[in-house]
């Protein structure tokens, strides 16, 4: 998945309303909040990132290899192993490992 792929498909999982449109002669991925637009890209905005690993329940590690975990269960707690989780994660930055686990974990979603 590039880039723009992850962020519409993490706004389909949100519920969020998104378009594409072309700025600066690539697509960007926007959503609507009744007044402006504003980019929408958890990739790089990383309070938006924050606030979806709050709201799924996220749990995000750093191991010695130098990648970032992240893990996602619908009965997490934080004494589980990365193993219990139903969808783990690994990538060398931790917002994509946020919105790539948050992406398998609603893979049978529409």
């Amino acid at each position: 998945m590039n880039d723009l792929e992850i962020c519409k498909r993490i706004a389909e999982i949100c519920g969020a309303e998104y378009e594409k449109y072309m700025l600066q002669g690539g697509e960007k991925l926007t959503n609507w909040n009744g007044t402006t637009w504003q980019n929408f890209n958890p990739l790089v905005d990383d309070a938006l990132c924050f606030q979806l690993m709050i709201k799924y329940s996220i749990d995000l590690n750093h191991d010695f290899s130098g990648l970032w975990c992240a893990g996602i269960d619908p009965t997490f707690t934080f004494d589980e192993l990365v193993d219990d989780y139903a969808s783990t994660v690994y990538d060398k930055n931790p917002n994509f490992a946020i919105c790539l686990v948050i992406i398998e974990a609603h893979k049978d979603q529409p």
